[in-house]
């Protein structure tokens, strides 16, 4: 594919595209873990918040950011 369509366009063809997909997924991702630990488990203090509850948050977190990205 390189020797055919070059460096720039066959191998960094979807480099763009990539890259805007893991930063939707990763902000989304990220930046939902707390309000959901927080709104939907009540959980407000990190030191005692069982292990469960930070497991559910992330997984929520994770399947929203996956939907949306």
């Amino acid at each position: 594919m390189g020797q055919e369509e070059g460096f720039r366009f066959g191998i960094c063809k979807g480099l763009l595209s990539l890259i805007l997909r893991e930063l939707a997924y990763s902000t989304f991702r990220i930046g939902l873990y707390s309000p959901i630990k927080v709104r939907l488990l009540g959980e407000t203090d990190p030191k005692t918040t069982p292990f469960w509850k930070r497991f559910l948050a992330g997984a929520l977190a994770g399947g929203i950011g996956s939907m949306i990205a």
